[in-house]
């Protein structure tokens, strides 16, 4: 396909709110590009994505793991805050137990990518 000054026949008018008009002037700068040449490179290079549908009950299990978290540093921040010293194996138990915690959210969050 020649790139080249080509006559374009149609026209597309698209309404916008403010902040996404912003957006795309940024993104229009950071590229180098025209508004137009933005769009036209996103509709011949740039992929689709479809919007992820949040259900009540995921949107309820990640407020769940955010609270578990939100506990477990609430936890690490009593014991540093009452004991004014910390071991290193507390330190080190914790921070297993935060990890545990964010792979078992990873591992939900891509298995509910995949499922959806």
């Amino acid at each position: 396909m020649k790139k080249s000054f080509r006559h374009r026949e149609y026209r597309l008018c698209l309404f916008l709110l403010e902040e996404e008009k912003v957006m795309l002037d940024k993104k229009a700068d950071e590229a180098g590009m025209s508004k137009s040449e933005l769009v036209r490179n996103l509709i011949m290079y740039g992929a689709a994505h479809e919007r992820h549908k949040f259900s009540n009950e995921y949107a309820g299990k990640i407020l769940y793991e955010i609270n578990r978290i939100g506990n477990n540093l609430n936890q690490i921040a009593y014991v540093a805050n009452s004991t004014k010293h910390f071991s290193r194996d507390e330190f080190d138990k914790m921070v297993k137990s935060y990890n545990d915690l964010l792979s078992y959210y990873t591992e939900y969050m891509v298995d509910s990518e995949e499922g959806a």
